[in-house]
């Protein structure tokens, strides 16, 4: 995590670079920048949870398996994700009730 302090001589704020940016190519790219078929973000929420948001294209369950082992890689435990009415995550369990409710949870660890 890249972080960075900013002050005016009298007070500060810190800024922690907390994610990145998925894409999801339809093939194995052979060049830098490969057109891509979704987008999203990963925000970190601490040292091993993320959410995952703003997804806008088309996943495939290929996608959905390489984003699992990529967080698992980064130190993430647990994912959390926003899915529109009537999609699914598969391996995630909708949350019930609080603050998260309608929200996905899932246990990266048990489904990798």
């Amino acid at each position: 995590m890249t972080s960075k302090q900013i002050d005016d001589g009298y007070v500060a704020i810190t800024y922690e670079d907390r994610g990145g940016t998925l894409r999801a190519i339809d093939h194995v790219p052979r060049d830098n920048r490969p057109p891509y078929i979704a987008i999203g973000d990963v925000t970190r929420m601490s040292a091993d949870v993320c959410k995952l948001a703003g997804f806008n294209g088309r996943l495939t369950r290929r996608h959905l398996r390489l984003i699992v082992r990529l967080l698992g890689e980064q130190g993430y435990r647990v994912a959390y994700m926003d899915r529109l009415d009537g999609h699914r995550m598969p391996g995630a369990e909708q949350i019930e009730s609080g603050d998260w409710a309608g929200w996905w949870r899932l246990d990266l660890q048990k489904v990798a």
